[in-house]
């Protein structure tokens, strides 16, 4: 029994460690969380792939390379050059993981509703019923939600788009109620992502034009020290850097980005999954098939599920932080450059999701049985 719970432990280490990524980064900056992220990459493939007859032998070997490499590797063993790129490769797959995430959430829910609404047809289960009044009720009450709290405080270019949003949210109930398949609850969560990718431009662009103090400690810490000693120096820091440092990291555990968080991981294994079955799908072994898909899926695959936590956490953690300084999405050549032809208080990122959920939705609604990729967008 004792063994079997250090075993699970063991197995849920990683995720524990994950944990420290936002906390490291709120006291010494961006720098540090990515050779934090680094390391624990190493931590994760050195524990998968050490020999099974090890694990016989040293039980808690997992510890020990974990011990080894807190305790005893130093942080600057990662070279600036890749980390230099690892920063830039968050960066440009931030674009296309914001598009996919809102794209997918809605996908979801459209599943499910339809599998919702043809068990309704069949049982004529109140309780269902209810759930999906439930649902589409809350979307509605949510969507009001966010929309006041733009109105209240968003700046006039935001109102603006806001109207254009709403125009939008009747445009697509038209269309739902004009179509066969048109099922209420996922016109009202359509609408509910884009009033929220406004909501979230609002508080980036916000966090971006008043930004936080820098602690003191982003620029003292000793790269040649290991994590331990990075740490020792993080509880020694004084109260006035420690506050600054808390400041950073409220906003990594305000409940609207955990949720952003949820869906980003959602995203990724969604990808990785979908990837990895239409690569496998041309085998000619039906048996091998099914063996490399086990093998692979993101959801089976415990190793595939925490490189993607790392990555998630890695991302989401470092822009945040980035926009607690003050420093846009658009920091980079040819998106800087672009900024001085629209307001600053948008973000065109949030914008394409605005676009490209009604668009998805409209296109599900009508034509996504004759679209040959409908099959990446399968349940």
């Amino acid at each position: 029994m004792c063994i079997s719970l250090v075993a699970l432990f063991v197995e849920f280490l990683p995720y524990l460690c994950v944990v420290t990524v936002p906390i490291y980064g709120s006291f010494c900056g961006v720098d540090l969380i990515l050779r934090v992220s680094f390391l624990l990459y190493a931590y994760v493939l050195c524990s998968e792939f050490v020999p099974g007859v090890l694990h016989q032998v040293v039980p808690y070997l997992n510890i020990g390379i974990l011990g080894l490499i807190c305790l005893y590797l130093p942080v600057s063993l990662i070279p600036y050059p890749l980390v230099w790129i690892y920063d830039k490769v968050l960066w440009m797959s931030e674009f296309g993981l914001q598009v996919a995430e809102i794209v997918l959430a809605l996908n979801f829910v459209m599943h499910v509703s339809q599998r919702v609404t043809e068990k309704i047809e069949e049982e004529q289960s109140p309780v269902l019923k209810f759930a999906l009044v439930c649902f589409t009720s809350l979307c509605y009450a949510m969507m009001a939600s966010f929309g006041l709290a733009i109105y209240k405080e968003g700046s006039l270019v935001q109102l603006w788009l806001l109207f254009l949003v709403l125009v939008l949210c009747l445009a697509v109930h038209n269309m739902m109620w004009m179509s066969q398949e048109g099922i209420l609850c996922d016109a009202a969560f359509s609408c509910l992502c884009c009033v929220a990718v406004l909501y979230t431009m609002k508080d980036e662009t916000n966090l971006i034009n008043h930004p936080l103090n820098t602690p003191e400690t982003w620029y003292r810490y000793d790269k040649r020290q290991s994590l331990i000693s990075i740490g020792r120096y993080i509880i020694g820091s004084s109260i006035d850097n420690a506050g600054l440092a808390l400041q950073f990291l409220m906003k990594f555990l305000q409940p609207f980005f955990l949720v952003t968080l949820g869906i980003r991981l959602y995203s990724i294994l969604y990808i990785t999954e979908k990837v990895t079955k239409n690569f496998f799908d041309k085998e000619d072994s039906v048996d091998d098939y099914f063996d490399q898909e086990a093998h692979l899926s993101p959801w089976r695959s415990p190793l595939t599920m925490k490189l993607a936590v790392i990555f998630m956490f890695t991302q989401m953690t470092t822009n945040l932080f980035y926009a607690s300084q003050g420093i846009s999405f658009a920091r980079f050549y040819p998106l800087e450059f672009l900024q001085n032809f629209y307001p600053s208080d948008i973000v065109l990122g949030r914008v394409l999701q605005i676009l490209v959920v009604n668009v998805f939705y409209m296109w599900r609604l009508y034509c996504a049985e004759e679209w040959e990729w409908s099959d990446w967008f399968s349940s």
